[in-house]
């Protein structure tokens, strides 16, 4: 048994990789994805500190993966192991990076196996459907069309997609947001296949607008804008309308149909 031990270590140790970025390193370890890629993480040292992050690969879709920030159950299984693991997250240059550090070398292989495993995981995890396929391909295809219809008409330094308003409050997220002059513009988009579906994503829109109200954040607020794809098959005004209705009232958001969109551009 000791030598089919021996087998198993030493084809588990030759598929650990290394690729040397001056100062920084990729680690390909072992750890990989359902739809069969290994998972990387970078190791630098600065100012005493060993850090390990994903650059950036996750937010970026570098493992094809189908992250739905609408799915509730997703987002749920994604909090559980950022939080099991103690991944923290920080926003630049346009790229979410997951990341964890130590000042102690010797635990350098644990970050890097826990970080690994967190990737892993929340990757293989997107392929699963936690909701109706056609819903879900809905809410991507009107997310892809507002999106680029965005980043078409604003600069790009001044566009941020599917992000938090500041490191104060990373739980509360809006499909858009522009800055201008220290001024922000945030958006939520709101779709569904059924009735259900449109009042589910008008629910989780208005949440994040009332929750980033309540905070001192609300005082460079210029807009809030609700997006309403009133082109889907689950939009029907008479079901929705003393849903839409409220909107105003308990959000301090106006509404903007998906037909009228060259209203979404004053800013």
């Amino acid at each position: 048994m000791d030598e089919i031990f021996d087998l198993v270590r030493n084809a588990f140790h030759s598929l650990w990789k290394v690729k040397h970025y001056g100062n920084t390193i990729e680690i390909v370890t072992p750890s990989f994805t359902t739809n069969d890629c290994f998972v990387s993480v970078f190791l630098t040292e600065k100012d005493g500190r060993y850090i390990v992050t994903d650059n950036g690969w996750v937010n970026d879709n570098y493992y094809n993966s189908q992250f739905d920030n609408d799915d509730e159950a997703y987002l749920k299984l994604f909090t559980y192991y950022k939080d099991k693991y103690a991944i923290k997250e920080l926003e630049a240059k346009n790229k979410i990076y997951y990341y964890k550090y130590t000042s102690n070398k010797f635990l350098v292989a644990n970050i890097v196996m826990e970080l690994s495993i967190f990737i892993s995981t929340v990757v293989s995890s997107s392929f699963i459907e936690f909701q109706e396929n056609k819903d879900k391909e809905l809410r991507h295809r009107f997310r892809t069309n507002v999106n680029t219809f965005l980043t078409d008409n604003f600069d790009k330094d001044e566009i941020r997609l599917g992000t938090y308003v500041s490191d104060n409050y990373k739980d509360i997220r809006f499909n858009a947001v522009i800055k201008r002059d220290d001024r922000f513009t945030l958006y939520n988009y709101v779709t569904g296949t059924t009735d259900f579906y449109f009042k589910g994503s008008l629910g989780r829109s208005n949440m994040n607008f009332q929750l980033i109200n309540k905070t001192p954040f609300n005082r460079k607020i210029y807009r809030r804008i609700t997006v309403i794809n009133n082109s889907a098959s689950g939009y029907n005004l008479e079901r929705l309308r003393q849903y839409l209705e409220l909107v105003p009232e308990q959000t301090q958001s106006e509404i903007i149909n998906w037909s009228e969109k060259e209203m979404l551009l004053q800013v």
